[in-house]
């Protein structure tokens, strides 16, 4: 049975009396700054004690608080003892500063700073699942699409990721990493009429929006599906010389004819949490039977490395995971 939110007024102080169970399930909507930061104390110490993903991606922050509280911390807070909350907004703010180093001429220290802290503290599975989600709004109640109606944000954030192909474009080519230059030979190698389909494809993945401002794919030679009917009004918007074919369809009967692809992006959605083994496999095989020989796989897999692994060879790509098929 689903528990209902602690909203006891009258304890609100007593945060080091209350039980662990009820600390972990009050809503923090009513409280304020300095009460929030004692109750976030006793959150933590439930952590530390328990293990750092006990109430790790609970959302205890308003905007203009969350804010306020990475302000004060600046250079103070441990990046580790981090909510999920704080943590994304704190990567924000980095890549805010590479933007406007790079503008200036030169944005190695802040690059540098940004890395760091991706190697450090960031994991590409939990915390990149997460933001997706929270990118999205909340889970949707169907258990195969797990993308709640009208997505606002971009599924595929590339353009935020650490050798993306939209950072490693905008960097000077003297200053491009070896990382950033596979990933723009990679994007050369591609045939000049590649056609792309970007599965469960939110309101557009970066990397196809990428390559398509690039010049490198033809908007009719790109398929948007997705199973959110809302996510794919957003594409309907604009005619189809602009963002392709946009079609309602489920990821597990893709209504595409076989080997029509070059390259599928579907990124996460092999890894949520939600999918059971018969559809990740389902699905799988409706990207195997749709892809050309030879053809890439473009996303996040998660625990489902071991079954792609029948099918692709991983492409020795840091930054965007890309998987060929044998």
């Amino acid at each position: 049975m689903k528990r209902e939110p602690i909203v006891n007024e009258a304890r609100k102080s007593n945060w080091a009396e209350m039980p662990d169970q009820e600390v972990l399930d009050y809503d923090a909507v009513s409280l304020h700054y300095n009460e929030r930061l004692k109750y976030r104390e006793r959150l933590q110490q439930i952590r530390k004690r328990d293990g750092w993903q006990v109430a790790y991606i609970k959302d205890i922050w308003p905007e203009h608080h969350l804010t306020l509280f990475l302000d004060e911390t600046e250079n103070v807070l441990d990046p580790g003892q981090m909510l999920f909350q704080e943590k994304a907004e704190y990567v924000r703010r980095l890549h805010k500063s590479v933007m406007k180093a790079h503008k200036a001429g030169d944005s190695s220290k802040e690059s540098e700073r940004l890395d760091e802290f991706y190697d450090k503290y960031w994991d590409w599975e939990i915390d990149e699942t997460e933001q997706i989600r929270r990118y999205k709004g909340e889970s949707s109640k169907d258990p195969i699409t797990n993308s709640p109606a009208g997505g606002k944000i971009e599924h595929l954030n590339s353009g935020s990721r650490k050798g993306s192909l939209s950072l490693a474009y905008s960097t000077p080519e003297n200053k491009r990493t070896e990382e950033q230059k596979k990933i723009l030979g990679f994007v050369d190698s591609l045939p000049i009429d590649v056609k792309v389909l970007d599965l469960g494809c939110g309101v557009g993945s970066s990397f196809v929006k990428g390559l398509q401002e690039l010049g490198k794919l033809k908007p009719l030679n790109r398929t948007n599906i997705d199973l959110d009917p809302k996510n794919i009004d957003v594409f309907k918007k604009y005619p189809e010389t602009k963002v392709g074919i946009s079609l309602v369809a489920d990821a597990r009967e893709i209504p595409l004819p076989e080997q029509s692809q070059d390259l599928i992006v579907c990124n996460m959605m092999l890894a949520d949490n939600y999918l059971n083994h018969r559809d990740q496999r389902q699905i799988l095989n409706e990207i195997v039977r749709v892809l050309k020989k030879g053809g890439y796989l473009v996303g996040s897999i998660g625990f489902a490395e071991s079954v792609v692994g029948e099918f692709f060879s991983k492409v020795d790509l840091s930054g965007v995971q890309i998987y060929q098929k044998k």
